[in-house]
C-alpha cells in the first residue's frame, strides 16, 4: 500500500513502532529491507527513544512532538497490527 501511495507522488511515510525497529536493528540486512521502500520515495519514521544501536540509518528518528504532528497532519492512517 505504502508503495502505491509513492507511485501515485503522495506523501508516504511508515511510522516504524518499537519492535519493528529492534526486529531490523537485530538483522544485518535492516539497511536493504528498509531500501526498498526508501528508494520509491517511502519515508520510514521512528520515536527517537526507540533507538538503538544497529538500528538502520534509513531510519528518519523524531521525537513524539514530531511525530504526533506527522498524525495530525495526515490525510490518511492506515495501521497494521
Amino acid at each position: 500500500m505504502a508503495l502505491t501511495s509513492a507511485a501515485f507522488a503522495l506523501p508516504t511515510r511508515v511510522w516504524l513502532g518499537p519492535d519493528a525497529v529492534a526486529a531490523l536493528a537485530r538483522r544485518d540486512d535492516g539497511d536493504a529491507l528498509l531500501a526498498e521502500l526508501t528508494d520509491f520515495g517511502v519515508s520510514c519514521v521512528a520515536d527517537l527513544a526507540h533507538r538503538g544501536a544497529g538500528a538502520p540509518t534509513a531510519i528518519a528518528w523524531l521525537d513524539t512532538g514530531d511525530l504526533n504532528a506527522l498524525r495530525d497532519q495526515a490525510a490518511q492512517i492506515i495501521v497494521l497490527s
